[in-house]
Formats: C-alpha cells, sequence, structure tokens
C-alpha cells in the first residue's frame, strides 16, 4: 500500500505539473516567422539612394537576409556593402539597427511591418542613416524557401 501511495503521489505530482505549464503557455503566440531572404526595391521610383552611400542600392537591387529565433532577429542587409543589424520583432513589426563598435561608426536604423495579406509576404521598411539626410522606404519581398537554401556539392 505504501509503493502505491509514493507512485501515486510521483505521478500525480508529475501531471499536475504538466497541466500548469500548459495553463501557463495556453494565450502564448509565436511571432510572425519573418526569417529567411527578402529581395529589396524602392517604395517610390522617384526615390533616390545617390546621396547616401550607406543606403546605396545596387543595379540588381539589394537582399535582406533574416535569421530569427524566437522574437529575436539577425538582419543581413547586402547593399553598397554587407551591413548586419540586431532586432526584434513584436506583433508584424520589426525593428533593427546597426551596433556601434566605435564612436566614428554610423548607426543604421530598420523599421519594417510585415504584410502577410501579400503574396508572398511583404515588408514595408524605412531605413534611416546618421549619414544621409532622408530615410529610404523600401518594399521587400519574400523570396521561396529554394530560393533560401544552396545545394551542398
Amino acid at each position: 500500500m505504501k509503493i502505491l501511495f509514493q507512485y501515486i503521489l510521483m505521478v500525480g505530482t508529475a501531471a499536475l505539473g504538466v497541466y500548469g505549464l500548459l495553463r501557463l503557455g495556453a494565450n502564448l503566440k509565436a511571432p510572425v516567422s519573418v526569417g529567411g531572404v527578402w529581395s529589396l526595391a524602392l517604395a517610390s521610383p522617384s526615390d533616390n539612394t545617390d546621396d547616401c552611400d550607406i543606403l546605396r542600392l545596387p543595379p540588381e537591387g539589394a537582399a535582406l537576409a533574416i535569421s530569427q529565433s524566437g522574437p529575436n532577429l539577425v538582419v543581413y542587409f547586402k547593399g553598397a556593402s554587407q551591413i548586419t543589424l540586431q532586432g526584434r520583432i513584436e506583433g508584424i513589426t520589426v525593428t533593427a539597427q546597426t551596433r556601434r563598435e566605435t564612436q566614428d561608426a554610423y548607426n543604421l536604423h530598420l523599421l519594417a511591418q510585415v504584410d502577410r495579406h501579400a503574396e508572398p509576404d511583404q515588408l514595408r521598411a524605412t531605413l534611416k542613416s546618421d549619414t544621409c539626410p532622408d530615410p529610404i522606404s523600401l518594399v521587400g519581398t519574400r523570396q521561396p524557401r529554394s530560393q533560401n537554401t544552396s545545394g551542398g556539392d
């Protein structure tokens, strides 16, 4: 009888723990997925990136590669030069910025909204730099997964 009581106590405690964890996590929602490669284009053809070397888009266009772990993001902006930003996603809003390594380093800020109703998903983004006079509005289009990964040979 003592062994049966111990068994019920151990199993019951574990079952109550699992039940409690499930109740605590019942309202948790995963953040919107933005990981992958996004091709970038100017939101308006009249936008000009010539005044800003950091944000200048190459003739073939630019790309964002986003690595996501939960709400945390690492954004690799490939424009005139390789730029890495760190940020977060909250709801459908992406915010990211460069980390200043030195006093002379520039700051680059990305603010974007995810449009999940577009097919494929789109990012409506604004890039600002402390070295450029005007922010640049961009539209990013998510690239299919088959283009995000490369086969290993």
